[in-house]
Order: C-alpha cells, then sequence, then structure tokens
C-alpha cells in the first residue's frame, strides 16, 4: 500500500506526464463546443472585419457528437428474466441512466474516458463517470481491463490515487503542506475502467472530432469569405478623386 508520501510524489508525477495529453484532448473540447479556429486577419483590422470572422464560425462539430450519442443508452439489465441488484442498486442508485450521455459524449469528443465504482459509505456502490481531461492512468500492459493506478483531477488542490488498496485522497497546494486521507476497497483491482470510442493498436484512441477538425477549419474559412464578398464585393462602387467638374477633361 502506498504511504502517503508515496500517494504525494505519484500524483504530482503523473500530472506532470499527462499535461501534454490534457492540452492536446482539451483541443477538441474547445472546437466541440464551439470555440475554433477563427479566420486569418491582418493586424489591426477594423472591429467590422472582426464580428464578420466570429459570425463565420458555426459549430457544426456538435451535431457530429449529438448525432452518436443520441442513439447510445443503456435503459435495462436482467440476469435469467430478473431484475438484477447491480442495475437497481448500483446503476439506478447513481444516476447513470442520466449520467450515461455524458459520458459518451466526452468519449466521442476526447477519444476515451472513464468510469469509477467504489464502496460507499453506506454500504452500498459509488459509481461515476469522467472526462480523459481530468483523468491519467498508467496499465501494467495496454491489453489489461483495470490500470495499476489511476489519477483523479477534482480541482487546484484536490485529487485522488486509486490502485489496487483504495483511494487516496490528496487536499493541498503543495506537496509539504498537503494531507491524504485513505479509503480501502478490498476488490483487488484499480477500481477504473478505461473506456476507448475504437480500439486502436497504432496509438490513443481516436474521437470524432479530432478527423473533422480541419474540414470544421475549412468551413469557417469558406464562410467568411463568402461573407466578405457579399458585403464588400456584391455591389462595387466606382469613385475619383481630385477632379473639377468645372474645369475641361
Amino acid at each position: 500500500m502506498l504511504t502517503s508520501s508515496q500517494a504525494i510524489e505519484l500524483a504530482a508525477e503523473m500530472e506532470r506526464d499527462r499535461r501534454a495529453e490534457w492540452a492536446r484532448i482539451n483541443r477538441f473540447v474547445r472546437y466541440a463546443r464551439g470555440k475554433q479556429k477563427m479566420p486569418w486577419l491582418p493586424d489591426n483590422v477594423e472591429t467590422e472585419y472582426k464580428d464578420i470572422a466570429r459570425k463565420s464560425a458555426a459549430n457544426w462539430l456538435d451535431l457530429v457528437v449529438r448525432m452518436l450519442v443520441q442513439g447510445l443508452r443503456v435503459d435495462g439489465y436482467s440476469d435469467a428474466g430478473t431484475v438484477d441488484a447491480a442495475w437497481r442498486d448500483g446503476w439506478q442508485a447513481n444516476g447513470m441512466e442520466a449520467r450515461q450521455s455524458a459520458l459518451y459524449s466526452a468519449v466521442f469528443i476526447c477519444g476515451y474516458g472513464y468510469g469509477l465504482t467504489f464502496p460507499s459509505e453506506d454500504g452500498g456502490v459509488w459509481m461515476r463517470p469522467e472526462a480523459a481531461t481530468r483523468m491519467a492512468v498508467r496499465f501494467g500492459d495496454p491489453d489489461d481491463d483495470f490500470p495499476e493506478v489511476a489519477l483523479r483531477q477534482l480541482g487546484k488542490h484536490r485529487c485522488e490515487i486509486y490502485d489496487a488498496d483504495g483511494r487516496h485522497t490528496i487536499t493541498g497546494d503543495s506537496p509539504s503542506s498537503s494531507t491524504v486521507t485513505f479509503a480501502p476497497h478490498n476488490l483487488g483491482v484499480c477500481p477504473v475502467i478505461e473506456m476507448p470510442a475504437s480500439f486502436d493498436l497504432l496509438g490513443l484512441p481516436m474521437g470524432e472530432i479530432e478527423p473533422v477538425m480541419a474540414t470544421q477549419d475549412r468551413i469557417v474559412d469558406a464562410t467568411f469569405t463568402l461573407q466578405m464578398v457579399a458585403k464588400y464585393g456584391a455591389f462595387p462602387q466606382r469613385w475619383i478623386a481630385g477632379l473639377n467638374p468645372a474645369e475641361p477633361i
């Protein structure tokens, strides 16, 4: 079992190792929420041009995710024709009927997500879906069903470490001042499951946003160009400066 100092050191190490990946998938999140790359504009451009550029960014990627998520839903589980306690006391008791859509969206946006299960204080089961933007895991073997250890970020000064022994909750703004609370689970494995959008032997699983980001950028650029032409090129005006009509040409 990890000591308090080992848990704090491991959390800091996993966070450092995961920063580049968090930055990568957070870019997918921004695109999925409409915060996409704007068309190129020269320096000191007029406010009117900037307004046209902002209006050109339509969030089509949200439709890509919603189209897939709307058809995914677990609405029942039975074993030999009877309602199983896992469905009633686990899935339904934790509100997973409502939470599951958020997990599917996170999986399709980032490429993968996570599910956590832990014994609750009342003797039941605590279940939560979690996005990859707040999780870091380490597998002993890529084909393992459960990771060896998992990090869950809960805020700027709070995180959790899950392993085969239990959950280490770390609170504090620095390693020297942090406190660790341990809760055992007696499950024998790290109670975290990784849910990939697809199985990929070549690297990290790819979601639905990453492959169409370039297409979204082209749509924004084309819309911006069309709006600029419609506003400034549809009715060209000709004019002459420095001419006195009273003088013969």
